[in-house]
């Protein structure tokens, strides 16, 4: 049954809309037959979804895990479970997603060895801005076309629709379907499911996540997290309709930890724990 449920030809991730802290999803295959459940951990500064076989959580089957807190160009590791095997990994392109979803896809001893990406350009910039049109990504792998994942608009329910080409491409099925939960769950925060960031939204949180990365530099790992904490505090918030007031803006560090970084920022040398010289 394992084997089989990794051999069809469509399948289908759902996820409802309004569950607000961590979620599940539900993979079906062509005959809404349930393939695989997807359980995600709710407040995790590192993403950890578990892919199982039924709803009881009887056999795991699958493991995506963010390799970082903060990230913008952030990268997924797929592995299997049973044997400890690692599948493959899902990076995605930072700064190039802000206006256009793109994704790197590498093997097991992370090559680059294809892309997951939204149809359009102009209507990913679109979907930007006006949360009901649906996504479309294509798949390539090895120069091959591999898959197309392609969202149907649901107010209530997020779908995510997986098709295969007749002749396959020989692109690990598993990792197909891990791409799938991970834009759903990942994506879907961002786009459709939960609550809408939008253009704005998108581009605060890239600055936020910048100035991490800016931060960690400057003050270390600690003042760094301090930061992944708040920017998760701030995605429940905004889950409660305050990211408005205090979800994504400012960084929240305390007085020290601000003038060290804006400081920085202005180009001031910083002495060896982030202080001014």
């Amino acid at each position: 049954m394992t084997s089989e449920r990794f051999r069809q030809p469509t399948y289908q991730v759902r996820k409802k809309v309004l569950k607000l802290f961590g979620g599940s999803l539900d993979v079906y295959g062509p005959d809404g037959s349930l393939v695989l459940f997807a359980s995600q951990k709710a407040f995790k500064l590192k993403e950890d979804i578990r892919l199982y076989s039924d709803k009881e959580k009887v056999e795991e089957l699958l493991v995506i895990k963010a390799r970082s807190i903060i990230d913008f160009s952030a990268a997924y590791d797929v592995e299997d479970p049973a044997s400890g095997q690692k599948l493959g990994a899902f990076k995605r392109k930072g700064w190039s997603s802000l206006l256009r979803d793109q994704w790197i896809v590498m093997d097991a001893s992370d090559q680059e060895v294809g892309y997951l990406k939204e149809d359009s350009a102009v209507m990913a910039a679109l979907r930007r801005f006006i949360s009901f049109i649906s996504q479309t990504y294509q798949c390539e792998v090895n120069g091959a076309f591999a898959c197309t994942y392609k969202q149907n608009f649901n107010p209530f329910v997020y779908k995510l629709n997986i098709n295969f080409p007749e002749v396959s491409s020989g692109f690990d099925k598993r990792m197909a379907l891990a791409g799938a939960v991970l834009l759903s769950a990942i994506e879907g925060k961002q786009s459709g499911s939960g609550f809408n960031l939008g253009g704005l939204g998108r581009l605060r949180l890239a600055l936020r996540r910048l100035q991490a990365d800016r931060l960690r530099a400057c003050s270390g790992s600690a003042a760094a997290d301090q930061l992944g904490a708040q920017e998760a505090g701030g995605i429940r918030r905004a889950a409660h309709g305050r990211a408005g007031r205090a979800g994504l803006f400012g960084v929240g560090l305390d007085g020290d930890q601000r003038r060290a970084w804006l400081r920085q920022q202005a180009g001031e040398p910083l002495g060896q724990h982030g202080g001014v010289r």
